[in-house]
């Protein structure tokens, strides 16, 4: 999965990206992509429990254009236990 934004506000606070469920609850699954206090943040459930990780080498708050690119490369293991692709 890829996300790509790019991102011109000088705001310090935002939601850019969001998937999951309307109705939440503890154990729902999602996927968000935002800025708190001018620095860019991933987090995610996807089953195993809340994960948010915080972006803290740029500000995004700069009032410059900045490229955010945020990727989630998932490797999988055959029954045999060799290495599958990842994608």
């Amino acid at each position: 999965m890829r996300i790509r934004a790019d991102r011109g506000e000088a705001g310090g606070e935002g939601l850019l990206f969001w998937a999951g469920e309307a109705d939440m609850s503890p154990s729902s699954d999602y996927l968000a992509l935002g800025i708190r206090a001018g620095h860019v943040t991933l987090g995610w459930n996807l089953g195993s429990g809340e994960v948010v990780i915080t972006y803290n080498e740029t500000r995004v708050n700069d009032g410059r254009w900045h490229k955010i690119r945020a990727q989630r490369c998932v490797c999988c293991r055959n029954v045999n236990g060799s290495s599958g692709t990842c994608r």
